[in-house]
């Protein structure tokens, strides 16, 4: 469901390290990247990283489901306390 979610990239699971893996690619024809462009496609995956953590976390630490570790990853909250 979080992979839907993405324009670029996706999430993984590898069930031998029992790890989540996030795949992320900058596609270049013939020239090297930029400093700048790794930058960028660093900071997209950090920012995706932060995003889900906790739908993955809320999975694995109380069982919940999909859906509902979804919506909570991705409530945003509005205004001051």
């Amino acid at each position: 469901m979080i992979n839907s979610q993405m324009w670029v990239g996706h999430f993984e699971f590898w069930p031998t390290e029992n790890l989540i893996v996030l795949r992320h690619r900058l596609v270049l024809s013939g020239v090297n990247a930029s400093r700048r462009q790794c930058e960028v496609l660093l900071a997209a995956a950090l920012d995706a990283c932060e995003c889900y953590y906790s739908a993955f976390q809320f999975v694995a630490s109380a069982g919940a489901g999909a859906r509902e570790a979804l919506e909570a990853a991705v409530f945003e909250t509005a205004g001051e306390a």
